[in-house]
């Protein structure tokens, strides 16, 4: 077991606009395919942040042993984890997160939600810097 992503408005939110699914973690993110303000927030990052901890106390690795994605902020939390796991893990030449991030990120497919790459990117930056102020990076 593993902290999930539930929340009445986030889960699964999309934007009234263009009915994009994302998630507003700060109230200055706009929608990332119309760029529609909501001025709405939540705890994502927190919460990525907590579920990231609690997977490497638990699992000794930024991946849960077992994760269903029941929700959009669900599918987003999982693809924090294999990106902060794979460089936990394979980050042999010492990059940067940032670089290797944005690496990662632009290996991935988004099909018809291409929107979704420079958000993610986001989304993985603000958890990052949550950990690096947190002093919890790689399990430290």
């Amino acid at each position: 077991m593993t902290i999930h992503s539930y929340g009445e408005w986030y889960s699964n939110y999309q934007c009234p606009k263009c009915e994009a699914y994302y998630i507003p973690f700060s109230k200055e993110v706009s929608c990332p395919n119309c760029g529609d303000q909501q001025n709405k927030e939540n705890d994502f990052i927190d919460l990525a942040v907590a579920s990231l901890e609690f997977n490497m106390v638990e699992f000794q690795s930024y991946v849960p042993g077992a994760w269903y994605t029941g929700c959009y902020s669900d599918h987003v939390l999982s693809l924090v984890f294999d990106l902060f796991e794979l460089h936990r893990t394979q980050n042999k030449d010492n990059v940067s997160f940032e670089s290797f991030a944005n690496k990662y990120i632009d290996e991935m497919e988004f099909g018809d939600q291409e929107y979704g790459r420079n958000y993610l990117r986001q989304i993985v930056a603000a958890v990052w810097d949550k950990m690096k102020d947190k002093k919890t990076i790689n399990g430290k």
